[in-house]
């Protein structure tokens, strides 16, 4: 089972494979990030710690990967309590952490809500801009009582 530490580099490390996913539009940055193959950019040493941390791989590919799976029933759940905000609009990183933290919800509902916001929006703040972490802090309390698909059932 993994422990915290390897959840939190897993949640990292699928934030910064999303985000290259997002910034890139290829999906061999996915396989190559998380295995550790060409690529990373300026992140490269970072991803590399991270992979090192036992089960932090499976955990990020399990999270991205339950993203896929669901991301149309992911973005509406997102859009919905984003009022103003389509998901299009918002910055890629802020927008990579609200549809993993909304699939980790979906994963796992049993994860306590402050543990999944405390988790993801400190993510916010490391990689987005001054306003992620209050941003993405807003939504995703919203998300989280607000139930709903993302909030319930099994992937």
């Amino acid at each position: 089972m993994p422990s915290a530490r390897s959840k939190r580099a897993g949640r990292e490390l699928a934030l910064l494979c999303a985000y290259a996913v997002d910034t890139h539009g290829d999906t061999r940055t996915l396989d190559d990030l998380l295995d550790g193959g060409e690529g990373g950019g300026p992140n490269a040493e970072n991803l590399e710690a991270l992979r090192a941390v036992p089960y932090a791989v499976a955990f990020a590919r399990r999270l991205i990967e339950g993203h896929q799976a669901h991301a149309a029933e992911v973005d509406r759940v997102i859009e919905r309590v984003s009022e103003r905000w389509r998901l299009a609009r918002m910055d890629r990183i802020d927008r990579s952490v609200l549809r993993l933290a909304a699939t980790e919800h979906r994963l796992d509902p049993s994860l306590p809500a402050g543990v999944l916001l405390s988790e993801w929006v400190a993510l916010a703040g490391r990689y987005g801009s001054e306003r992620s972490a209050k941003f993405v802090n807003g939504l995703l309390r919203t998300l989280v009582t607000a139930g709903g698909p993302a909030g319930g059932g099994s992937a």
